[in-house]
């Protein structure tokens, strides 16, 4: 059986709790600069169905499995508190059920508290078991061992409960070093946790460390003894309650009867529908009266009151995994002693979170600047620069890659006059693209398919072929040639798709990309529009272009792509130096992180020698700017990189042939 696990990064931001990973998987994206959390539970394919339906792990009580048991000691205004309690966990393991310290993790949480954790290996209740039940049967152990502890978390034993991954950073500070510092989830020692000064721990989690994992337990026999005595008692209150209870769904409350100005997840959550994550719904009751300064015994009332709600509800949940007085009274002193942050993007409320609550704008409403602290902004690029990569499109010229490298998010220009060879560049990167599996799309607007694929058809014949040789071997029936031509585009044809539909908007790309997605199954990370000034728009002119410039690299950027956009040549400028615009409008340059401009320096002096285009690197916001050489033959439309030796005389050939031009025009002026 696969095990699947919720992923999530950046706990506070507004995107679905929808990513479900692998173990390995999960392994492979971890920063540790970013917050990051994982399922505390692990799933089968049911969760996959629950969340293509509702785009959410929320509302999932299906079976669920658990690697390992985990007692949370939490206390934001006294971490002594919490090591103490921490302690006495370990101590009631060890001398109840016999779990020696090597078969124990501990970890500090990064801020303000710590966990205890031990392998579910040969405890049969657990080991390899999926229930609907799993958290309850952990909740009621970890319960009977910490029961009497002030800072024990019960909220945590839930089908979708997020826990902190170890040696990733916290996303708040706290002081070390005489400065505010992010610090790690931190696995220490026990005799750190028994000895060291708080302030050593502090400083010790400051830098990520080694996560050494525990042995499975030797002696399972206590724990089994225990596991099974508290399994059956759950299964015989199953067995004993009404086959239907008073159940009511979470979309019988009627919001329009909430007062003005009320927080609605909190208002929804008190109508007892939330029943199977009462303690997190009873704890952010009770953080939210007392901070309107209600008085005790009031907060009190009201979680009676809408834990009665609860039980009637739900009366399963009510016999299994009953809430007492005494987890009525932890949750108030918690509450009080606690400066809990609840608020939109907390973990507890941010499932139950209404676009219609007068706070929705802070969730909702994303800032028009994007505006966002350095740290922030640093970490995020952090993580791009870390998938460098995977980020980077490789056109295949080393030339091109060496001086003007590609990435995602970008939008980029490949400008030239007619008979220039932007149309054959951009087909000599499609088959490059192709041979290194990057998922690309060719929007043809100028040329029919037919023309397109006979260029193409050209490009990917190792030899030198024309078009018209293509075309007749295909009237001919040359069945050698046309079978070799089958097996290229048949291998060509997994990586890229082609389109010759004229007229697209900016909107229509983005949809195509979203639906190739869905139906290619890859997610095209390439998109070449041949041209862009035959994109369409409802502006005219110059604006037309800046517009199209603008949305493009907006397009790029929300899609993680890079779009390549071939471009006519301004027609008033010298198109045999490169030094040339693309037409319609500056906005093209201004949007492109690249623009290269197409040329073949010897295609009006030397016709017969006319085997040179020439690439003028007129912006590049990631390098230097100069000119790229590369072979051209025009016949095939075959590009690659020029030899060393054919380099230099290249260059000779250029000097001699500007010489030539500069006596010329001398010559004009006698």
């Amino acid at each position: 059986m696969q095990k699947l696990y919720e992923f999530r990064q950046n706990l506070f931001g507004s995107h679905k709790r929808n990513v479900i990973l692998t173990a390995s998987e999960i392994k492979e994206q971890l920063d540790p600069e970013i917050d990051s959390y994982v399922g505390l539970f692990h799933y089968n394919s049911d969760i996959l169905e629950h969340v293509k339906e509702h785009n959410s792990v929320f509302g999932f009580t299906g079976l669920v499995g658990a690697d390992k048991i985990v007692f949370d000691v939490d206390s934001v205004v006294d971490l002594e508190l919490a090591r103490a309690d921490a302690l006495d966990v370990i101590y009631t393991l060890n001398q109840n059920y016999n779990i020696q310290l090597d078969e124990i993790s501990i970890f500090f949480s990064g801020k303000k508290g710590f966990s205890v954790e031990f392998l579910t290996k040969g405890i049969e209740a657990l080991d390899k078991v999926l229930s609907e039940q799993t958290p309850v049967l952990m909740k009621r152990f970890c319960a009977k061992v910490a029961e009497n502890l002030e800072t024990f978390d019960t909220t945590i034993y839930q089908h979708n409960r997020l826990f902190r991954v170890p040696n990733t950073r916290h996303y708040d500070e706290i002081e070390v070093f005489g400065k505010p510092t992010r610090l790690f989830k931190t696995n220490i020692s026990y005799e750190m946790l028994q000895s060291s000064p708080i302030k050593s721990i502090l400083e010790y989690a400051a830098y990520p460390t080694e996560t050494i994992s525990c042995s499975p337990i030797k002696d399972t026999s206590k724990l089994n003894e225990v596991f099974t005595k508290l399994k059956s008692d759950i299964d015989l209150k199953i067995k004993q309650l009404p086959v239907v209870g008073n159940f009511k769904s979470s979309s019988e409350i009627n919001l329009s009867k909430a007062p003005p100005y009320t927080k609605l997840c909190i208002w929804k959550l008190s109508q007892g529908v939330f029943t199977n994550q009462r303690d997190n719904a009873l704890f952010a009751i009770a953080d939210d009266e007392q901070k309107k300064g209600m008085p005790t015994e009031v907060i009190r009332g009201k979680l009676h009151g809408v834990l009665d709600l609860m039980n009637q509800n739900n009366p399963e949940k009510a016999a299994i995994d009953p809430v007492t007085d005494a987890d009525i009274d932890r949750i108030i002193r918690q509450t009080t002693k606690g400066a809990y942050d609840l608020g939109c993007f907390s973990q507890i409320l941010s499932d139950v979170c209404e676009p219609s609550c007068y706070l929705a704008h802070i969730k909702f409403e994303e800032s028009k600047a994007g505006l966002t602290s350095v740290s922030e902004a640093y970490l995020g690029a952090k993580t791009f620069f870390k998938n460098y990569n995977e980020n980077l499109i490789t056109t295949g010229f080393k030339t091109i890659d060496s001086t003007v490298p590609f990435f995602i998010k970008t939008f980029n220009i490949i400008a030239g006059a007619p008979g220039a060879a932007k149309t054959s560049i951009a087909f000599n990167m499609l088959r490059n693209l192709a041979d290194n599996d990057i998922p690309t799309l060719f929007l043809s607007m100028d040329m029919g398919i037919e023309m397109a694929i006979q260029r193409l058809a050209t490009v990917l014949y190792p030899d030198a072929i024309s078009g018209t040789d293509f075309m007749k071997a295909a009237s001919e029936g040359n069945l050698d040639l046309i079978s070799k031509f089958d097996n290229m585009f048949a291998e060509f044809n997994q990586h890229i798709k082609i389109s010759d539909k004229r007229g697209l908007s900016v909107v229509d790309i983005r949809k195509e990309i979203e639906t190739q997605e869905k139906t290619w199954g890859l997610k095209p990370k390439v998109v070449i529009i041949d041209y862009v000034q035959l994109i369409s728009s409802t502006k005219n002119g110059h604006e037309h272009h800046s517009s199209n410039a603008e949305y493009l690299t907006q397009l790029a950027k929300e899609k993680q792509i890079c779009i390549i956009g071939l471009s006519q040549a301004s027609q008033f400028e010298d198109k045999r130096t490169g030094n040339f615009s693309a037409k319609g409008s500056k906005g093209w340059e201004e949007q492109a992180t690249v623009q290269l401009n197409c040329f073949r320096p010897f295609q009006h002096d030397e016709e017969e020698r006319d085997n040179v285009l020439s690439l003028k690197v007129l912006k590049n916001r990631l390098g230097t700017t100069s000119t790229i050489h590369l072979y051209f033959d025009g016949a095939s439309g075959h590009i690659r990189d020029l030899s060393s030796e054919e380099l230099f005389e290249v260059k000779g050939r250029m000097r001699d042939m500007l010489e030539k031009r500069k006596k010329e025009r001398q010559k004009r002026y006698e």
